[in-house]
């Protein structure tokens, strides 16, 4: 069965292809989660491999070479695994590996062509040793979110961003749900707003599928048990068909929820999602965006219509809603833009957050009197920051050149719309800073 993109997968598809023209030799393809960055990667492979090439797909999840590798077997592609004790083909043309069993064995399956999953690791040591065994190779990265946690930039592994549609341009297709994020305050800074099982009690839904992320095991034990319906935790201790048992169990709606600390928070699919408890510190743009996107896909079995996020940590004041626009970069951390960068508010009534509107969307109630919470976020100040000790005209200066560079990586602006936009971000930056 070949696979057919759909119009903004062939669209990407064709800009990573002109980016290999233009000389670049690594390239990070860029695109939401619940984009298909597997269904464009396969297409990819399969490109690859009637030129002849050998191709290596590494990722670091089970799940996601499991679902790469039932791509390739649909598409009638050939290859082999490489992963533990599992049986290998290494005379296959394509090779889907797992990136600790190439970093622990020293081992690189011959290739022309190397994509790694999940690539905003890939400025990590283990995985850059991986990728050092293939100097001759082309290299390209898929991700939903280039940011790490550790703040290494991807521009010291990869040459060029190429950014797919963004979150509100699949919300607006179809392929993604809207999705509506409620925030409790916190008593007293660096905790929770309530207990994770009262908030699932009170802003829960009759049949609602549920995941919870978790700072500890013990608390992963803890509601586990306080949990009134069929809960089990996912915490990536289990053996590789345990998970699997509990996924279907899942999705077949015989478990309602799942709770975990961080296993589920990349490459875990499960469509019927429509409740995400957040419990947990989220430090970056990208964690907080990848615990939100497990929501994000429609369901049609179960008639899904939206998400709703229960953020008990008040990561959304910090990192904005999930569907703010935002422009990446391999150089540094995201930055939102355009309506993004209007304030937003917490209703009083029902505690939904929102941009500014006279009324809350959530439950109707006016909005009059609210707090309006309006400042770029500390990520999207940094630069700016690290350069204020220099004359303003200087400072200015660099700033611009910096926000002109990171629209330009984006792909998606004219030289006329970079300049406009570019000011902009600058003038708030300014006002900012007075």
């Amino acid at each position: 069965m070949k696979f057919e993109p759909r119009p903004y997968q062939a669209d990407l598809i064709l800009k990573v292809a002109k980016a290999y023209q233009d000389g670049a030799r690594s390239v990070v393809m860029l695109c939401p989660t619940g984009s298909g960055k597997t269904h464009i990667a396969s297409h990819i492979i399969e490109r690859s491999v009637a030129k002849e090439n050998k191709v290596v797909f590494a990722a670091h999840l089970d799940n996601l070479m499991d679902d790469t590798s039932s791509r390739l077997t649909a598409a009638g592609i050939s290859h082999g695994i490489v992963q533990g004790d599992r049986p290998s083909n290494p005379e296959r043309p394509v090779q889907v590996c797992s990136l600790a069993t190439l970093h622990r064995r020293g081992y690189a399956p011959p290739a022309d062509f190397v994509i790694i999953d999940e690539c905003h690791h890939a400025a990590s040591d283990s995985v850059r040793g991986v990728i050092e065994r293939y100097p001759k190779a082309k290299l390209m990265g898929l991700t939903a979110t280039c940011q790490r946690a550790d703040g290494k930039p991807l521009g010291d592994v990869f040459d060029v961003l190429v950014q797919g549609p963004t979150p509100a341009d699949l919300l607006k297709l179809g392929h993604l749900v809207p999705c509506e994020v409620i925030a409790p305050m916190p008593t007293k800074p660096g905790t929770i707003a309530m207990d994770p099982v009262e908030a699932w009690r009170t802003f829960g839904h009759p049949g609602a599928r549920a995941i919870f992320f978790c700072s500890t095991l013990e608390e992963v034990d803890a509601i586990v048990r306080q949990m009134p319906v069929a809960t089990a935790p996912f915490t990536g201790n289990e053996t590789g068909s345990v998970r699997r048992d509990v996924v279907a169990a899942f999705r077949a709606g015989e478990v309602s929820a799942l709770v975990g600390c961080t296993a589920f928070a990349e490459g875990f699919n499960a469509p019927p999602i429509d409740l995400i408890i957040s419990a947990r510190a989220m430090s970056t743009t990208t964690a907080w965006l990848q615990a939100c996107g497990r929501g994000l896909r429609p369901s049609p079995e179960t008639g899904k219509t939206k998400c709703r996020v229960i953020d008990l940590v008040g990561a959304v004041f910090l990192h904005g809603l999930p569907y703010d626009e935002r422009i990446w970069s391999i150089d540094g951390p995201p930055v939102r833009t355009g309506a993004a960068l209007t304030a937003i508010m917490r209703c009083k009534e029902c505690l939904a957050v929102f941009h500014v509107a006279t009324v809350c969307p959530r439950c109707g109630a006016s909005t009059r009197g609210l707090e309006r919470k309006k400042r770029l976020a500390r990520v999207e100040q940094a630069e700016f920051r690290r350069i204020d000790t220099m004359p303003p005209e200087m400072r200015d200066a660099i700033a611009l050149r910096g926000i002109e560079k990171r629209l330009r990586q984006s792909g998606r602006f004219s030289e006329e719309k970079i300049r406009h936009v570019a000011a902009f971000l600058l003038k708030k930056a300014r006002n900012k800073r007075a």
